[in-house]
């Protein structure tokens, strides 16, 4: 089944709502001491004092550093889901035991279990939500994943408030018994696996590279300590700490303080509901600052914000006012610790992220220790009303300096260079595969390598993608059934700014707004009609789009790491591997070792220059010029329908354009523009091919000029060229993307193949045999529909309203049907594309049906892509294929000898027998060895081959006497 963006949405959403739920759980259960306290005091038999309910507050605090330390660093070694079972289950029954505990002993015992089940579910929770949070909403999740311990205290307060003193305070433990029943949902909705792959924490690389290593070994706590995480760690837990000591002193003492003061019970628990709903109400809106960039000095205010309230509190106050800063000294509490906890997750990469929550707050749990003792102390020994609020704002006031004192990653990345600012470099992070370049190339093979296993690090310069000038935006149906076999292709329809099955045609004409020369329907392949021939119809979608939904999946690849913001200064390569040289987003330099690299890094790249490999042909003399613009209300302004392109035939101004998306962005390419042409001849320019004035703004402005360049070589040692590093396509068509992606998928499975160990010794090599020619085919084809643009369309009179301007718009009409049909129709060239004669493909002298540019007709020719056939309601021929070669069989099941040679030689072969005799007419032969690719590498019959022989031939290694 093919994962959707929307399946992403509702999993984030269902881990914030289980988050939530959870520390629901954890805030009640904190705050239920608090909120019984003046009952507890009251209760005779038991004959506790304030001193006894300080210390029950820090007794249960004192099991929560053993269960934070050891489900965070549990949930980095084993995965999230078993840690978060068993915590869960673990404070519900000991809730349980303290509504039934008979004597104040036994109470504060089983308080002390209850601290050890809390102490675990904050850091598991925590690490979860950052784990599958929107990058850009990480602080917003989490904050209102931890708001779920303001509601419970909430909870515990309005219970509280509503059942004592009639009802006997440990009714209100037995309550908190309730959520083991939440444990099997738990197990059920938990992944089982933390995430290898973090495009926010990989934004730091030189500290993933020197503290993590090997991330296979159990002894995590080291790696806080390693360069680059030492200060922040210590820093870290002293902020939470001091947090702790508000949050803890607050929930146990506030109550208390206030009835000290003169305010009875009822308005002392009005205060802790203030204060938690101050809380709940704050933390939403900090974060979504925080979540701007502002995470730290977000964190410094709240805690000064606390100190502020507590010094308001500590004077008679009118009634609005009081409440005021009761709201505020919640923010200043609960809402600083969350964003602490926000602060401590988004600061590491996964793999240690759990880790470094249970230590903070293990460590950080002795201010949950200390708090409500350190209270009690002052609440004893100064007898003056304001004096236990004072005692607040001493932690408030250091808590805040602390996290100013945290260094920021930048400064952790020099950290974390030996010898500081000098030149030397950590050992390099070592992977399979170095991928660099994160266009829409590069994030192919990325999850072309992810989906494999294969491990691979991706590197990019722009921390997103590049929204200004999107020159890509047909993503054709070729490239849509590998994103559909890589389990995406939902996602980059959702991601489009046209929604699939918009439109599908192109229209000439005079101006937007003049008249119609032709219009084609069902160009591209577009048409959301289902069609035998295609798995997936083309898609209309802008670049960056494109990029956005292959970033926004990349997580589901476990083996891939993505360092976004990091550029590649320079390659080497041995015998052995691979090291590139990288900067990152604030200039520190640091190596990646691979096996292998791969370079995507577009038309300027810097691998093909340091490999020293020269591209081969020309560039077109005319200047062009696409721009961005945005004009409301456009899109209706005009009498033609929908199109995905309008080319302008005008004696002033020729060119194209067309919507980006439904919200009135438009692109325009206009042909022969100046070099730099100004503002006002710009607005001209769109206003002519419009043919009306019409409010627009200007967005962005890109000239680019044709060029038909092949690189000479497409490998060199251990590194491979894709994308506009290896050629540079003329836009007409729509090929050069499509043409990258197609590179992608070769290169992937080949790559794959090798480093698990059944390519042969030539199959590395393929890729160049195999994908040069294709850049060469798709160059000329698209060279071929340079040679009549609009200006060679235009006649004098076509924009005339009589006779004659009809007659010019007709002769203009034939020669565009005659001319741009092929343009506009190219499945079968996009379809027909063929590897015959590669060295890994098996020719024969069987039928094979040849392609024109615009009619595709099926072929099972060896090198073919395989013809496609629906076996059921959206259920393709494709999707049964396997991930490495198929055996399909259309007759009699081939024989087992096939079997013995795939295992032979460890080729992952599947063997698909189809139940249709009729489609031996379709695909032409009983047999048919298909590619990881979905390309036919053989067809034929049993009697017709030795399996052995053909395996190795396939999988490129040198046949003997051949």
């Amino acid at each position: 089944m093919v994962d959707s963006s929307a399946s992403t949405a509702r999993r984030s959403a269902a881990g914030l709502a289980l988050g939530l739920i959870i520390l629901f759980v954890d805030g009640y259960d904190i705050f239920v001491l608090g909120t019984v306290g003046p009952s507890l005091l009251a209760y005779q038999p038991w004959g506790a004092t304030p001193a006894t309910l300080g210390l029950l507050g820090s007794v249960t605090a004192l099991g929560m550093p053993i269960g934070a330390i050891t489900a965070g660093w549990a949930g980095d070694l084993w995965g999230r889901r078993a840690p978060m079972t068993i915590s869960l289950g673990w404070v519900s029954i000991w809730m349980l035991l303290s509504a039934v505990a008979p004597t104040l002993g036994l109470f504060a015992a089983t308080r002390l279990g209850t601290g050890i089940g809390i102490g675990a579910l904050v850091p598991l929770v925590v690490a979860f939500v950052t784990d599958w949070a929107p990058q850009a909403r990480r602080s917003l999740f989490v904050g209102i994943a931890l708001t779920g311990v303001a509601f419970g205290g909430l909870a515990a307060s309005l219970i509280g408030r509503a059942v004592l003193p009639g009802l006997h305070f440990q009714w209100l433990f037995l309550a908190g018994s309730v959520p083991l029943l939440l444990v099997p949902l738990v197990w059920r909705v938990m992944p089982g696996t933390v995430p290898r792959a973090d495009p926010e924490a990989a934004t730091d690389p030189v500290i993933i590279v020197s503290a993590l290593g090997n991330n296979n070994t159990p002894n995590k706590a080291a790696q806080l300590f390693a360069p680059g995480f030492r200060r922040a760690t210590v820093l870290f837990w002293a902020a939470t700490f001091l947090g702790l000591v508000l949050v803890y002193g607050a929930s146990t003492w506030l109550p208390t303080l206030m009835v000290k003061a003169g305010y009875d019970l009822s308005s002392s628990l009005e205060f802790l509901i203030t204060f938690n709903l101050g809380a709940i109400v704050g933390t939403v809106v900090v974060t979504l600052i925080a979540d701007r960039g502002f995470l730290k000095p977000t964190t410094v205010v709240c805690f000064l914000l606390a100190a502020v309230a507590m010094f308001t509190l500590s004077t008679p106050q009118p009634r609005w006012l009081l409440l005021a800063m009761s709201a505020l000294a919640g923010l200043g509490a609960l809402g600083t610790q969350n964003l602490i906890n926000s602060y401590v997750a988004r600061y590491h990469p996964p793999q240690i992220r759990g880790t470094a929550l249970g230590f903070s707050l293990g460590v950080g749990r002795l201010g949950a220790i200390v708090g409500p003792s350190y209270l009690a102390v002052v609440t004893v020994l100064i007898t003056f009303p304001g004096a236990g609020f004072y005692a607040f704002i001493v932690p408030a006031v250091i808590g805040a300096a602390t996290i100013a004192a945290i260094p920021s990653r930048a400064k952790a990345r020099t950290e974390a260079k030996p010898g500081g600012s000098g030149m030397t470099t950590p050992d390099p992070l070592e992977t399979d595969v170095i991928v660099v370049g994160g266009g829409p190339v590069g994030l192919t093979l990325a999850h072309e390598l992810g989906a494999r296993g294969v491990e691979c690090v991706l590197l990019e310069a722009r921390e997103a993608p590049s929204s200004g000038s999107p020159r890509c935006k047909q993503v054709n149906p070729r490239s849509m059934e590998i994103f559909r076999r890589l389990g995406v292709a939902d996602d980059i329809r959702a991601a489009a700014g046209l929604p699939f099955g918009w439109s599908d045609s192109a229209v000439f004409a005079t101006s937007l707004t003049g008249h119609r020369i032709e219009r084609f329907d069902q160009v591209f392949a577009l048409s959301d009609v289902p069609s035998s021939d295609l798995a997936e119809a083309a898609q209309w979608c802008a670049q960056n789009r494109l990029e956005e939904a292959l970033r926004r999946t990349l997580h589901r690849r476990d083996g891939v790491t993505a360092l976004w913001g990091t550029t590649v200064t320079d390659v080497e390569q041995d015998t052995d591997g691979v090291t590139a040289l990288a900067i990152g987003p604030d200039g520190a330099e640091f190596r990646i070792r691979g096996r292998y690299l791969a370079g995507a890094d577009g038309s300027r790249s810097t691998v093909r220059r340091r490999l020293g490999i020269d591209l081969s042909g020309r560039s077109h003399e005319i200047q062009n010029l696409q721009t961005i613009f945005r004009a409301p209300g456009l899109g209706a302004a005009h009498q033609h329908g929908r199109a995905v392109q309008y080319w302008i035939v005008n004696e002033r101004v020729n060119g194209l354009m067309g919507m980006l998306d439904s919200a009135d962005t438009w692109w325009a390419i206009i042909l022969g523009a100046p070099a730099d042409p100004s503002p006002e001849w710009l607005r001209d320019a769109l206003t002519t091919m419009i043919g009306a004035e019409q409010p627009l703004e200007v967005l962005a402005r890109d000239p680019w000029t044709a060029r038909m360049l092949v690189a000479d070589d497409y490998r060199a040692g251990r590194c491979f060229l894709l994308g506009d590093a290896a050629h540079l396509n003329p836009p007409w068509g729509g090929f050069g993307a499509n043409t990258g992606v197609g590179d992608a998928a070769d290169l992937g499975w080949k790559l794959a193949a090798e480093l698990a160990g059944w390519a042969g010794a030539n199959l590395l090599d393929s890729y160049q045999a195999e994908r040069r020619p294709m850049a060469l085919r798709t160059i000329a084809e698209a060279e071929r529909n340079m040679r009549v643009l609009t200006g060679e369309l235009t006649r004098p009179e076509l924009d005339d309203d009589g006779p004659a301007g009809e007659r010019a718009r007709a002769e203009a009409a034939a020669a565009i049907r005659r001319t741009k049909t092929s343009e506009l129709y190219t499945l079968g060239f996009v379809l027909g594309a063929s590897y015959r004669g590669s060295p890994i493909v098996v020719d024969d002298d069987g039928l094979s049906a040849a392609s024109t540019t615009s009619h595709y007709r099926p072929s099972s020719a060896p090198g073919s892509r395989l013809p496609h056939v629906w076996l059921g309601s959206g259920r393709s021929l494709y999707d049964e294929l396997g991930p490495g070669f198929t055996l399909l069989e259309l007759g009699a099941p081939a024989d087992p000898e096939w079997d013995i040679a795939a295992d032979k030689r460890d080729v992952p072969l599947r063997r698909l027998h189809l139940h249709r005799p009729d489609l031996r007419e379709v695909l032409g032969a009983e047999l048919l060895l298909v590619r990881p690719d979905q390309h036919v590498a053989w067809r034929g019959h049993d009697q017709s081959v030795d399996p052995h022989e053909l395996l190795d031939r396939v999988r490129g290694e040198p046949i003997t006497g051949a």
